[in-house]
């Protein structure tokens, strides 16, 4: 499956959602990026699924290229990265950087799953993660 090369789509483009382009000078090189705290997370929210306390799954919000030369989005642009329900509770993870900032798709979305009923939570380590996931589990009981 290829990623569309131009158009702006995926990733490699060189460009923030803005339109700015990434700034190498200011990247710290020993920080995280946002794929390292995702996979993280991941792993730890795998672990609890394992144990039958959680259940969850990475929500793939971008293009996927079908047979025919289509593309199509999975989700709507600025959906969060992850859902899991946690004590019968819908929650949804949007991954960031310590730098990073929600994108104005991202709040929109974070609101409409909010109104619905949802819980969204925007974190930037693992540890909040098991903080939160604690939480939930402790009120559930």
């Amino acid at each position: 499956m290829q990623k569309p090369s131009s158009g702006g789509f995926g990733r490699g483009t060189g460009r923030r959602s803005s339109g700015r382009p990434k700034s190498k000078a200011l990247r710290n090189p020993f920080s995280e990026s946002e794929a390292e705290i995702s996979k993280k997370i991941a792993d730890f929210l795998e672990i609890q699924a394992n144990s039958g306390r959680i259940w969850h799954t990475r929500l793939q919000s971008g293009l996927l290229k079908t047979p025919k030369g289509h593309f199509v989005h999975l989700c709507r642009t600025g959906t969060p990265d992850r859902i899991a329900v946690i004590g019968g509770k819908a929650v949804f993870f949007e991954v960031k950087k310590p730098s990073g900032r929600v994108s104005v798709d991202q709040a929109r979305e974070h609101e409409r799953l909010r109104t619905a009923g949802a819980l969204v939570f925007v974190v930037r380590s693992v540890a909040e993660v098991q903080k939160i996931v604690n939480e939930l589990l402790n009120d559930h009981m």
